[in-house]
């Protein structure tokens, strides 16, 4: 839940606003940090993938919801564009840690016999 609501509440809904009303980034510089979040994330979910799998799944999740703990509080405190970019930074490697590895140990939880339906609703979710 935790996540679901840094990756639509925050960072999807709040970011955006907060960028644009509080700070005064134009949408154009708004829509690239969001994409910079993205790639971010990405590049960190392979190495967090072989940490997944070496040391367990709440080896990566619990830090990765404290690195999204400090993405939030980052943007609050943030004043200007660099900022901005050192919360979207830190959101990325917060993402890509816990947002795989929940959806690996929800996956874990289900039955193996139903493990396909588990992932179908796990890609509708996200």
């Amino acid at each position: 839940i935790a996540i679901s609501s840094m990756q639509q509440g925050v960072f999807q809904a709040l970011f955006p606003v907060y960028s644009q009303d509080f700070i005064g980034l134009p949408a154009s510089d708004i829509g690239v940090m969001m994409t910079f979040g993205g790639i971010t994330s990405l590049l960190i979910s392979f190495p967090n993938g072989w940490l997944v799998d070496q040391f367990g799944r709440k080896a990566s999740m619990v830090p990765g919801l404290i690195v999204l703990g400090l993405a939030s509080y980052l943007l609050g405190l943030s004043t200007g564009y660099w900022g901005v970019v050192l919360m979207v930074l830190v959101y990325g490697v917060g993402e890509g840690m816990a947002s795989g590895s929940s959806q690996t140990y929800a996956i874990d939880l289900a039955p193996e016999e139903g493990r396909g339906g588990a992932e179908a609703v796990q890609a509708a979710l996200s």
